[in-house]
C-alpha cells in the first residue's frame, strides 16, 4: 500500500497531486507562532509594573536589568528568526527547536517577572500577555520541531 507521497515515484507523471493538507496544518502553525511572537514583541510596550520602574509605556525595556529584559529579548529574537525563516524559506527541525526555545524563554522570562516584580511594586498586564503568547509560540513551534526531527515532514 502506498501513500501519496509515494505515488510519484510509482506511476511518474501520471500521479495525481498530493492534497496539501499537511502543509496547510504546517503554515497555519507557523503562522501562529509569528503572531505569537508578534504579541509577545507588542506586550513590551505596555506597563510591566504598576508603580515604580516598568510602570511606563515600552515597561519591559527597563534602565537596570530585570527579568522582563529577558522576555523583551527573546520574543524579539523569536519574531526576527521567525521572519527570516519564512522570507528565505529556511527548513528544518533546528529553525524549530530555536523557535520553540526563544518561545520557552519569553515564558520563563514573563513567569519570573510575575513572581519577583520591582521593589514595592506588582506586576501588570503585560506579562500576563507575554506568557500566554510564548505559550502559543511554544505550542505552534515545537510539534514542527519533533514531526521533522523524525523525518515525518
Amino acid at each position: 500500500m502506498l501513500g501519496p507521497e509515494c505515488l510519484a515515484e510509482v506511476l511518474g507523471e501520471d500521479a495525481p497531486e498530493p492534497e496539501p493538507e499537511v502543509a496547510r496544518a504546517r503554515s497555519l502553525r507557523h503562522a501562529a507562532a509569528g503572531a505569537a511572537f508578534a504579541i509577545a514583541v507588542a506586550s513590551t510596550a505596555l506597563p510591566w509594573s504598576r508603580f515604580g520602574e516598568g510602570s511606563g509605556p515600552f515597561g519591559a525595556w527597563g534602565r537596570s536589568p530585570r527579568w522582563s529584559l529577558l522576555a523583551s529579548v527573546s520574543a524579539l529574537l523569536g519574531l526576527i528568526l521567525w521572519a527570516v525563516r519564512r522570507r528565505r524559506d529556511l527548513r528544518g527541525w533546528g529553525w524549530d527547536a530555536a523557535l520553540a526555545a526563544l518561545g520557552w524563554l519569553v515564558a520563563i522570562g514573563a513567569t519570573l517577572a510575575l513572581l519577583h516584580p520591582p521593589s514595592f511594586a506588582r506586576a501588570g498586564l503585560a506579562p500576563w500577555i507575554a506568557l500566554a503568547a510564548a505559550a502559543v509560540a511554544v505550542v505552534a513551534s515545537f510539534p514542527l520541531a519533533a514531526r521533522r526531527r523524525r523525518g515525518d515532514a
